[in-house]
């Protein structure tokens, strides 16, 4: 009985300690499988960090494309602007021009048109009978339209015509300007016109007495 149990405690023994082998290789086992699950979570982490990282350089980078393009659009759209104004500001000189040219034609027109328009109310004045004071007056030919519209103010410096020291004759001796009073008026009012107008007509100066010749002579030399 006492070797029997002496064989039973050996055997206890042996089981107790194969138990706590088995116990102490699971143990092992376990805090090496903790040891490769904690190494490979960490490698896990650090994977996921440097894909994180990756992904926010590539989102940076992308901003950055993003915001250069933007700036680029930008600064060729201000460009567009800029050209579009200065195309605008030289259309707007240039119709300015274009305007001020017209006005000063259009005012160069009135111009010549009021010029015409005084041209022939003062031919058609001239129809009337020239007076003797308004031929008295010097240099009549080089009168411009403005003297010759107010001749009348000139009457107070013109002296008393013909002098009576100056015995009178007829002013021509050629037919038919010596059969009438009539005659002779109409031959001034005719040189007066020709003379007063002479740039308007595009005439050379003459003399009366040319004047008078060129109708005798039926050849006109003016």
């Amino acid at each position: 009985m006492e070797r029997k149990r002496k064989s039973e405690e050996a055997r206890i023994a042996r089981e107790v300690e194969a138990h706590e082998k088995r116990i102490r290789k699971e143990l092992e086992k376990q805090d090496v499988l903790g040891r490769k699950s904690e190494e490979q979570m960490r490698k896990e982490m650090e994977r996921h960090a440097r894909e994180r990282r990756k992904e926010e350089k590539r989102l940076m980078h992308e901003m950055q494309k993003k915001e250069e393009r933007f700036l680029w659009e930008q600064r060729r759209e201000n460009e567009r602007r800029e050209k579009f104004l200065q195309k605008e500001i030289l259309r707007a000189e240039k119709m300015r021009q274009k305007e001020e040219l017209r006005r000063e034609k259009e005012v160069a027109r009135l111009k010549a048109a009021n010029e015409r328009a005084t041209a022939c109310r003062i031919a058609k004045e001239s129809m009337e009978l020239v007076e003797d004071e308004c031929l008295e007056l010097p240099s009549i030919i080089s009168l411009d339209i403005d003297t010759l519209q107010n001749l009348d103010i000139f009457r107070d410096m013109l002296s008393t015509f013909p002098p009576k020291s100056v015995p009178l004759k007829k002013p021509f001796a050629i037919q038919p300007w010596t059969d009438s009073d009539k005659n002779v008026g109409n031959l001034l009012m005719v040189w007066k016109f020709f003379i007063t107008f002479a740039d308007v007509l595009e005439l050379s100066p003459f003399t009366l007495d040319e004047f008078v010749q060129a109708f005798h002579d039926y050849v006109s030399s003016i």
